[in-house]
């Protein structure tokens, strides 16, 4: 030490003060599933399901797949099926126990629409009256509040926000959310034309080898002069040391030179190709003219996972955007649909997801007492659920991570609606799709039935959409401002706590 002066100790000491929130790569490297996710995506369709048909098959570990959630077998290992989840502050107020209105704008914000509460208008359980089931709900949706609170340091974006409508050129670029809120009443928008959002995100990336987002290669090349400034100081302390002191500086430089490279290659990143998502038709629908929903949800998926594997964003929405008309792209459901739609053209889809009468041949569509359901029905549903397994197939494609993990493995992905069976109006009996990482604790390959799979809308389930909410919450590992658990999420006063069965 009497080799050193006082002024290259400290810089030396302030280069290793610096490594110090760096010291636990020096371990083995953790897991994805030893870690929280550092991002969520949430995929939404409305109308429910055909809840015998997409629910597994006996519970925990052991169970099998029906023929709307089969396509997720490649993924059932990690996946957690969540089943028969009530809504139940949907029946809090009578106005919003039946009906449309609501139930989407419940599903992920946990409560009720603006206009049901009286007093100071807080979403609190105590200022409920019997208002109409309108204003938007009272709250922001629970991928929002994660997305305030997660680390978005690094990311261009602070989300990315895609909608998949068939026949696009019936419909805007831009389409207001009824299942995603930035707040009470605050809708979030939706990109619905696959040019305009590969302009939107990849815009300025070169269009051949690795690509690097300019607003990331600058935050990079700040983080590179600073880590770099400390391996110099490094340098100057070494001189004065002996050879174990020597050897303990090399680790730490060696240990920031691995920091760097893991800087670089996490914001490396390559936009999709093919000619749909050339630049220059942003304000056009003509290379989707005519698709439908098989189509388009493809290349909303492939631009997510691109978004994501940039590292553009921590959160991403896909909301299938047509209720009571869609264009599937699957002649035999939209054979089916046109059917229907040529005697009303108000109901279509929608009048198959409620078991009415067939105009094609005057049987209903579903009987869930016989368990007979149209093929063109499940088929459909079925669809939704392909998109879910397409998107976790090309998060699972993108490295991520210095031990083959993908990005799939630092994300949860939740595949949501806004009924449980779509032959009622009802908002009980929720059916959803967890997968990718359900945090350190998180149960993956497992099925919860919260209430049997013969269970009615009216009998109650063990828990309800607002204890599902505040669990993935913890699979985010995100707590208070204040360092303490959420403990609820959405109407408060309500149900508090989380699914305990979901965790390990």
């Amino acid at each position: 030490m009497n080799k050193l002066n006082r002024r290259r100790f400290l810089k030396g000491a302030g280069g290793a003060a610096l490594a110090l929130p760096f010291l636990s790569k020096l371990g083995p490297a953790r897991a994805a599933a030893d870690a929280p996710p550092t991002r969520i995506i949430v995929m939404s369709y409305a109308m429910g399901t055909v809840s015998h048909e997409f629910q597994p098959r006996g519970t925990g570990y052991g169970f099998t797949l029906p023929f709307i959630t089969a396509p997720l077998e490649r993924h059932r290992d990690r996946c957690l099926f969540v089943s028969n989840l009530d809504n139940a502050s949907q029946h809090l107020v009578s106005s919003h126990a039946f009906g449309h209105d609501g139930k989407k704008e419940s599903a992920l914000t946990g409560t009720l629409m603006a206009d049901a509460f009286g007093g100071d208008g807080s979403n609190h359980i105590d200022n409920l009256v019997d208002g109409p089931a309108s204003g938007g709900p009272n709250n922001e949706s629970v991928e929002h509040f994660i997305g305030r609170r997660i680390l978005q340091g690094g990311h261009a974006r602070a989300s990315i926000d895609l909608g998949v409508t068939g026949r696009p050129e019936r419909d805007r670029p831009e389409y207001v959310s009824e299942f995603f809120f930035e707040g009470p009443s605050n809708p979030v928008t939706l990109h619905q034309n696959p040019a305009r959002v590969f302009d939107m995100l990849f815009a300025g990336i070169a269009p051949d080898g690795p690509m690097i987002d300019p607003a990331v290669l600058a935050r990079r090349q700040r983080s590179k002069s600073v880590l770099d400034a400390v391996r110099a100081s490094f340098t100057e302390l070494r001189s004065g040391l002996d050879v174990r002191d020597r050897r303990r500086l090399d680790e730490h430089a060696a240990l920031i030179r691995s920091i760097e490279v893991e800087i670089e290659e996490r914001v490396a990143c390559a936009p999709p190709s093919g000619a749909l998502f050339m630049g220059g038709r942003e304000a056009s629908w003509n290379p989707f003219s005519g698709m439908g929903m098989v189509e388009i949800g493809p290349l909303m998926n492939t631009l997510m996972a691109a978004g994501m594997g940039c590292g553009l964003a921590p959160v991403g929405r896909i909301q299938f955007t047509e209720q009571h008309n869609p264009f599937f792209g699957i002649p035999m459901v939209d054979d089916e649909v046109a059917a229907w739609r040529s005697v009303d053209d108000s109901t279509a889809w929608h009048g198959m997801v409620h078991g009415e009468p067939s105009p094609v041949n005057g049987v209903p569509t579903r009987n869930n007492e016989t368990g007979v359901y149209s093929m063109p029905l499940l088929t459909g549903y079925r669809m939704f659920v392909e998109h879910f397994a397409d998107l976790l197939d090309k998060l699972d494609a993108i490295p991520e991570g210095p031990d083959g993990e993908t990005v799939l493995d630092h994300t949860l992905c939740v595949l949501c609606s806004d009924f449980g069976n779509g032959n009622g109006h009802s908002a009980n009996k929720m059916n959803w799709v967890l997968a990718g990482n359900t945090g350190m604790t998180g149960r993956l390959g497992y099925h919860f039935d919260a209430a049997g799979r013969d269970a009615g809308f009216y009998t109650d389930s063990s828990y309800d959409v607002n204890h599902l909410l505040t669990s993935i919450i913890h699979m985010m590992g995100v707590r208070n401002e204040d360092g303490s658990e959420v403990q609820e999420f959405g109407l408060r006063g309500f149900h508090t706590g989380i699914i305990p069965d979901l965790f390990e």
